[in-house]
């Protein structure tokens, strides 16, 4: 466990596909005698045209036409960054880095240019660099919350270590915290010679993510040091069944040599169901340490046997769902399923069940099981949030409008709310609505806590007025632009 191991790559490239860009002054032209030149809007037209590819995942067309653009006006500095994220998307940072550096050529106050550049050269492994551009972003937006993170395994990189604290820590008071973030957070405390805070994090990381091989690793390690080696076990055995690998294997093999029983948890909730096999709490504990520790068969066998115990009672299925609740959600759905069977107006077990399939990317079938719960308890907000959730991914856009509608009308205030009513409803076609619910979000948006959106929504706007101006999409649908949004 002493030995040295690579950090996972936090890199998150930006893969946020922004919409229309206003590359006008936004003024509305009046007819007057004579009439008024025509502006060219050929460059924002292939501009908009290459979004639309993009939304559609053709990154690929969606450059072509961002050249296009960029031949048609040169000084379309939104073309550029497109075209820069889609290179990143296909993993090509040295030609990421030059469009992006027209981008913030053209346009220096664009924090998500500045900051999209710092992710090309951070996956260049030109740290310091990188490091420069994420403070000229953060210069112009302090909340950018995404690439705070990739900031932080920038200064890692550097061995900035407090710094890195500091940035980690920030993303943490507002609540955007990872997985993947509380693990590096870990690291760095571990840098720090602050191994209670590695501990918390590592804790934290595992919270969010059960199957997160480095956080178990990490806090594998923290465990042997503390004398924990059963414990230290389980996090390697889960780990290893995740990512199987010659390195953890040995550790495994090290730790159960120096532990003379690597199965000591085990073994001691196994005796306990021996001596009181009919006892559901001791059936649903060993089933829980089971999965916990990478053995999902094991797991089954004790889940089946606490519906075994009672194989027509939806709690006992409901049980052997919560067995697999936050290690492998499509198992507890197949136990949840069962118990919504059993007690079709259990909402609560609805809410179980389609919070699982969400989890599992099971969108389709989460939808009708979150219809049902809004349909027996209408007023039942995480219900519709959940199914405008689940409706949105599954590109649903005009369901999804009606969901986030419903939340609208309850929380009027809700910034995040309009934002998604707006997105929903602009790929329906209906570009009045959307507009409404556009501006509506930039008057309740917190620039402290929303920059990204607010600029999502600013770069939407312009080409959203267009088509209002121009009547909407005459058969009240179009094809999306833009993935942010």
């Amino acid at each position: 466990m002493g030995r040295n191991r690579s950090l996972a790559v936090l890199v998150v490239l930006v893969t946020s596909i922004l919409m229309s860009v206003n590359t006008t002054d936004g003024r509305v032209f009046q007819a007057q005698k004579p009439p008024a030149p025509q502006i060219d809007t050929r460059g924002l037209d292939a501009f908009e045209e290459g979004q639309r590819a993009h939304q559609q995942g053709r990154v690929t067309d969606a450059i072509a036409l961002y050249d296009k653009a960029i031949e048609l006006d040169t000084e379309l500095w939104g073309a550029h960054y497109q075209k820069g994220v889609a290179l990143l998307q296909l993993g090509k940072p040295i030609e990421a880095e030059k469009s992006l550096r027209r981008a913030v050529e053209i346009e220096q106050e664009f924090a998500a240019a500045h900051a999209a550049l710092a992710d090309a050269l951070l996956a260049l492994d030109r740290s310091t660099e990188a490091i420069a551009e994420y403070s000229k972003a953060f210069e112009i937006d302090a909340e950018l919350v995404q690439a705070r993170a990739n900031f932080a395994v920038a200064l890692w990189r550097t061995g900035s270590f407090a710094e890195a604290d500091r940035e980690l820590s920030m993303i943490e008071r507002q609540n955007a915290a990872t997985a993947d973030t509380h693990t590096l957070h870990a690291e760095v405390y571990l840098k720090l010679n602050r191994p209670a805070d590695a501990a918390r994090a590592f804790d934290l990381a595992i919270s969010a993510d059960g199957r997160h091989v480095d956080a178990l690793v990490g806090r594998a390690r923290i465990r042997q040091g503390a004398g924990d080696l059963a414990g230290a076990v389980a996090d390697l055995t889960m780990a290893n069944s995740i990512r199987p690998s010659a390195e953890l294997s040995a550790e495994l093999a090290d730790l159960a040599a120096r532990n003379n029983d690597p199965e000591r948890v085990l073994a001691a909730l196994r005796e306990r169901v021996r001596g009181e096999p009919t006892n559901r709490r001791f059936l649903q504990d060993l089933a829980e340490a089971l999965a916990r520790a990478g053995k999902p068969d094991e797991a089954k066998t004790q889940a089946d046997a606490i519906v075994a115990l009672a194989p027509n009672d939806p709690t006992a299925h409901e049980a052997a769902g919560d067995v697999f609740a936050e290690t492998s959600p499509l198992d507890a759905a197949r136990y949840y399923v069962w118990a919504a069977r059993l007690a079709p107006d259990n909402v609560d077990v609805r809410v179980k069940l389609g919070t699982a399939l969400v989890r599992a990317k099971k969108y389709s079938d989460s939808i009708e099981h979150l219809g049902l719960v809004v349909a027996r308890q209408p007023d039942r907000r995480e219900g519709h949030a959940g199914l405008a959730a689940a409706l949105y991914a599954e590109s649903k856009f005009a369901d999804a409008a009606r969901e986030f509608a419903w939340l609208a009308e309850r929380d009027p205030n809700a910034a995040y709310v309009q934002f998604y009513l707006g997105a929903s409803l602009d790929r329906t076609g209906d570009c009045r609505a959307a507009l409404t619910a556009f501006e509506r979000f930039l008057s309740l948006a917190d620039p402290s806590t929303d920059r990204s959106r607010i600029d999502e929504v600013n770069l939407r706007l312009p080409g959203l007025r267009r088509q209002v101006d121009r009547g909407c999409a005459k058969d009240g649908k179009r094809a999306s632009s833009g993935g942010g949004l």
